[in-house]
């Protein structure tokens, strides 16, 4: 059982719809590309697939000035409307990408965020990880981030 098996299989996964759609493969450590099976993963209940308006979507787009909104892309502005949206604390957003970080900071959702090595810590799995998945990056990241908001950077006025 690989990685991804064994982390759907103790924690609930929710994916933004737009995600599920276009995340059809990976590539492993050694470079291969393999299929995801997203689409047998939620009709066997393993994950969740949750979905956000368009106008959802826009509203938190347009919160964001031009600094920042160009590099959000679609998946990334659905979960952070879908964070919006669900008021479950432990409901987490998971993700590697320091300007959806900088704009969940931004939204006042930054206590909803938590970095792909700590998910995996929590369920069991710690393993090494790249400098991009790592927490001790996150943190720093989120340091900065921080800063931008408490200086209005990033939000459009």
């Amino acid at each position: 059982m690989g990685i991804w098996h064994k982390f759907i299989a103790c924690n609930q996964v929710t994916l933004p719809s737009s995600v599920f759609e276009e995340a059809h493969c990976y590539r492993n450590k050694k470079g291969r590309i393999h299929p995801t099976n997203l689409r047998s993963d939620l009709k066997a209940a393993r994950i969740l697939k949750k979905e956000a308006t368009a106008i959802e979507v826009a509203s938190v787009q347009n919160q964001f000035a031009p600094v920042l909104a160009p590099y959000l892309h679609t998946g990334e502005l659905e979960a952070i409307a879908i964070l919006q949206k669900e008021k479950t604390p432990t409901m987490k957003f998971c993700t590697a990408d320091g300007t959806a970080w900088w704009a969940t900071v931004l939204l006042d959702l930054g206590d909803r965020l938590i970095s792909c090595e700590e998910a995996l810590k929590q369920s069991g799995l710690m393993r090494s990880v790249h400098n991009k998945l790592s927490e001790k990056r996150f943190k720093k990241e989120l340091r900065v981030y921080q800063e931008y908001k408490v200086r209005g950077l990033g939000l459009r006025i």
